[in-house]
């Protein structure tokens, strides 16, 4: 979670200052169209990985536990 949240800071700020060297006649919109989807990626990323994760710990609780908790 913490490596996905780093990884995409710094591809957005990569990105925000690629922007703003090679498109300054965007302004703000032109930053706002690519970070916004980045955003959103990230958001679905996270949880995706949190829905896996919480799938896997079903599947380990029913090996572990196969008639249920007492």
């Amino acid at each position: 979670m913490l490596k996905q949240l780093m990884i995409f800071i710094a591809g957005t700020l990569l990105v925000t200052f690629a922007v703003l060297i090679g498109f300054p006649q965007a302004g703000f919109m032109g930053i706002a169209k690519i970070t916004f989807p980045l955003f959103g990626f990230m958001f679905a990323a996270i949880k995706y990985t949190e829905y896996k994760r919480e799938k896997n710990n079903q599947k380990r609780f029913k090996e572990l536990y196969p008639n249920g908790v007492d």
